[in-house]
């Protein structure tokens, strides 16, 4: 078990160097998955399909109209099966066009914050790693 110093230095420095090397790899796989351009890229039909699905759940189905006669609405009122109320003549659930534009804009907004903090996150992280490394290996 006689180990110089030397070989242990170069042990040591080549363990810096795979961590280095790791910590990169671990980083730029994190910009890929965080860079939304990856998936439709990589995926496109899976992308494809996705959006076709999303697209599908968003719109609101079709609304049934019912045109009873007369004499059948007289029946649901009698039996207390219909209630009418007097309503104005913008429901107060929808939205606008203005309110959907701005909703899909701040998704957006929000989505590209979120990419521009983690690629700064992992910016800092990986140069205080590289310094204390370079640290290490000097001192």
């Amino acid at each position: 078990m006689d180990v110089s110093a030397d070989e242990i230095r170069r042990e040591m420095e080549l363990t810096r160097q795979r961590v280095r090397a790791e910590v990169t790899e671990v980083v730029a796989g994190a910009r890929q998955l965080t860079d939304w351009r990856f998936y439709p890229r990589q995926f496109p039909w899976a992308t494809i399909g996705a959006a076709t699905a999303l697209a599908f759940a968003a719109v609101p189905k079709r609304a049934k109209v019912v045109r009873p006669d007369s004499e059948t609405l007289e029946k649901l009122v009698r039996d207390h099966k219909l209630l009418l109320e007097a309503k104005s003549a913008e429901a107060p659930g929808k939205k606008g066009v203005g309110a959907a534009m701005a909703a899909t804009l701040g998704s957006a907004l929000l989505r590209f914050g979120m990419q521009y903090a983690t690629r700064q996150i992992g910016q800092r992280l990986n140069t205080a790693f590289l310094d204390r490394t370079n640290q290490e290996s000097m001192g």
